[in-house]
């Protein structure tokens, strides 16, 4: 999974986005595509959380993730190997929804 982190920078790089390591694994921002609005392109056994755009700028997940994507505005900001807590758009914008994919063990 880490050559799929590098693949990642390298894509978000290209694209303008933002990274930066976290305690929990990586962090980073690539625009939103209708593609990556559906569970399945982030990996199996995904779910989504919708929001209504009413003002929910961050929200905690208690378990641990191999993939978070919270998508805010135009943009995904993207958690890998995330170890449970508080997650938010790097943009500051509401969340309109969230994709999670359990990590080791079907957390």
């Amino acid at each position: 999974m880490k050559s799929a982190a590098a693949a990642a920078l390298v894509l978000c790089a290209t694209l303008g986005g933002a990274a930066a390591a976290q305690a929990n694994g990586w962090v980073y921002e690539m625009p939103a595509t209708s593609q990556g609005n559906h569970e399945a392109t982030w990996g199996d056994n995904c779910e989504k959380i919708e929001f209504d755009y009413d003002g929910v700028t961050s929200y905690t997940l208690p378990d641990t993730y191999t993939v978070v994507v919270v998508k805010a505005g135009n943009t995904n900001t993207v958690y890998e190997f995330f170890g449970g807590g508080d997650v938010s758009a790097l943009n500051g914008k509401d969340i309109s929804h969230i994709i999670y994919c359990p990590g080791p063990g079907g957390s």
